[in-house]
């Protein structure tokens, strides 16, 4: 059994030349047109549909027989280890970087709020670099299970993706900081590009609720300096 969990159900299927056995499928199995799939020890009298190369899939061919193992699973990569931050930008320091119903944006201080929490994982800094030598790391969003990504141009939106596991190679999801710009306060930079930074969408005016980020060249604005805040 595939170590994943929650496994919802695991039903077990058995292959068979016989044609007239009570509740087999008319379904046959590529390249044995002999073969049916016939449903053995479950519940079910029809069985659902069996995707033979779903990396869940364990088979074991005996004879003329082949016994099929399917798991419906719910598998999520474990979360990375990581300092929590609560991430806030020095314009409104009560506001802070948030997920809302699945959308990035600004929102106003909650501290029970797990969609204002993120985990930052330094585990890529050993190995991955900025041009000034500052370590890469990436962000996921407690609540949501979702990483931080970054676009490649000026004025893109900074989005929300599924987590991937740190050995799948993915430059848009690593971020770096700059030197301390004075009270703790630091610039959030693409590490594949230094010169994109982590900006507050109209930022200069205003950072209020639903504020969206994109990314920006270094205006020296407070709206780009941010804070990662250790929750206590």
């Amino acid at each position: 059994m595939h170590p994943c969990h929650p496994i919802h159900h695991l039903q077990r299927y058995h292959l068979s030349s016989d044609n007239t056995e009570e509740g087999s499928s008319s379904n046959e199995f590529e390249g044995s047109p002999s073969t049916r799939l016939v449903q053995e020890h479950t519940a079910f009298r029809n069985p659902p549909s069996v995707d033979l190369n779903h990396p869940y899939i364990y088979s074991v061919l005996t004879n003329d027989s082949l016994c099929v193992a399917a798991e419906t699973i719910s598998c999520k990569p474990d979360l990375p280890k990581g300092e929590i931050v609560h991430i806030f930008c020095k314009k409104r320091v009560n506001f802070y970087l948030a997920v809302e119903n699945d959308n990035l944006q600004m929102k106003e201080m909650n501290m029970d709020d797990e969609g204002q929490q993120w985990i930052k994982d330094d585990s890529y800094g050993s190995h991955v670099k900025d041009n000034y030598g500052y370590p890469a790391f990436s962000l996921v969003n407690v609540k949501t299970r979702k990483i931080l990504k970054h676009g490649k141009e000026k004025g893109q939106q900074v989005v929300l993706i599924d987590y991937r596991r740190p050995e799948i190679k993915d430059d848009d999801i690593l971020w770096s900081e700059s030197q301390d710009f004075g009270e703790g306060f630091m610039t959030v930079r693409c590490a594949s590009n230094t010169l994109l930074n982590l900006t507050v969408l109209e930022g200069a005016k205003s950072v209020r609720d639903g504020s969206e980020l994109v990314l920006e060249t270094w205006h020296k604005a407070d709206h780009q300096l941010w804070k990662l805040s250790p929750l206590c």
